[in-house]
């Protein structure tokens, strides 16, 4: 009979219960390791892209490097490893290192025939369980690209600035010791010199790529419900319309700020590229959205400017079409910031409050445009 100590091992090293969805896209993830693995991610989906190509081509709007160029669908927004959950710190037999990479497969590829229901029919005529896995697949469009990893690092280095920003030689000591590290004269001033470069942002604090990858798939969870309550519209468009890597695109109207980003939830407007000749319009109030559901000329060249501004690298449209290279929008994509300490209410000033925001590709112009599609907001 096992003593006692091994049968207590043995719970412990007992596998996971995951529900059986869970188990079949581990399942699924680990079968696809190996040498032929994929290690080009997808930063925008390929099988998006493909509605944009022209004899299998689409434009690529390079805004950080400033060029233009034809490119197949699945050659363009990739980048090696992007979306690897591998990590030291976790087990590759408990969690594959492709499982996120497997998981976007997964809505991408429901995704695929719930636009092409949307090219031809209202969302609320769509079985909802079919429109909650593509609210998922909005989400986490959101969640996936450059925009969100530059946030969750930013917030974390802006952390360690305001929590360092004073610190005596005497607190290091203490850090060091109270981390079993080596606490010389010496090593004192090598933290102190690392401190700072983190203030003069030489240096930068980076969570491992799994951590965002991980706080990726968290976030997307908890966006659904500001897509779900608001009311759904897809209006047709002429056939020019672009679409980006930060392609849930925030639209504000009239009092709202032109150089900040607005926050997913308070945002009146949000659209979504579904083709070149179609957009989905989430709106905070059905009354903005009334007949006809239709963009002219001019109030599509409008959104197309906002998805340009939106953009964190590429844009992408047909590539028979140079719409991209015309619009006009500052190529610099701006870093977030810090405000505060605000004024706190009576009772709690001695806590501190700052507020992070992103601003715009339009912070810092003298003249931004007006907000697109005028009637969106009477």
């Amino acid at each position: 009979m096992r003593g006692y100590s091994d049968m207590t091992n043995h719970r412990r090293r007992r596998k996971p219960n995951y529900p059986p969805e869970f188990q079949a896209l581990l399942d699924k993830a680990r079968k696809a390791e190996g040498p032929s693995a994929p290690r080009k991610h997808h930063l925008v989906p390929a099988s998006y892209l493909r509605r944009w190509a022209d004899d299998k081509l689409i434009r690529v709007r390079d805004l950080e490097r400033d060029r233009s160029y034809l490119a197949a669908p699945e050659q363009a927004a990739r980048e090696t490893d992007y979306y690897s959950m591998a990590s030291p710190d976790i087990d590759p037999t408990e969690v594959s290192p492709l499982l996120f990479e497997t998981l976007l497969g997964e809505l991408e590829g429901r995704a695929v025939g719930t636009i092409d229901k949307l090219l031809i029919m209202q969302p609320w005529e769509i079985p909802s369980e079919e429109m909650a896995y593509f609210t998922w697949y909005l989400s986490f469009q959101v969640t996936r690209g450059h925009a969100y990893r530059q946030q969750m690092t930013f917030i974390t280095n802006d952390y360690f600035r305001l929590l360092y920003s004073e610190i005596t030689d005497e607190g290091l000591l203490k850090i060091l010791r109270k981390n079993g590290a080596p606490a010389t004269a010496e090593d004192v001033a090598a933290a102190r010199r690392g401190v700072e470069d983190l203030l003069a942002g030489r240096l930068e604090i980076r969570q491992q790529d799994a951590a965002l990858v991980g706080s990726s798939a968290e976030s997307a969870g908890a966006l659904g419900s500001a897509l779900l309550s608001r009311d759904w519209q897809v209006y047709k468009t002429p056939k020019t319309l672009i679409t980006c890597d930060e392609p849930v695109v925030r639209i504000g109207g009239p009092g709202d700020k032109r150089d900040e980003r607005l926050g997913l939830g308070v945002a009146p407007i949000l659209v979504f590229p579904l083709s070149p000749e179609a957009l989905l319009v989430m709106s905070k109030d059905a009354d903005r959205l009334r007949p006809p559901y239709e963009l002219d000329p001019i109030e599509c060249s409008e959104i197309n400017r906002e998805i340009l501004a939106s953009a964190s690298r590429w844009a992408f449209e047909r590539a028979s079409k140079r719409h991209t290279e015309l619009l006009q929008v500052p190529l610099r994509f701006p870093q977030l910031k810090r405000e505060g300490p605000l004024p706190m209410a009576e009772g709690q000033e001695h806590h501190e409050l700052y507020r992070i925001y992103s601003p715009t590709r339009w912070a810092g112009e003298e003249h931004p445009p007006p907000w697109p599609v005028s009637r969106w907001f009477p």
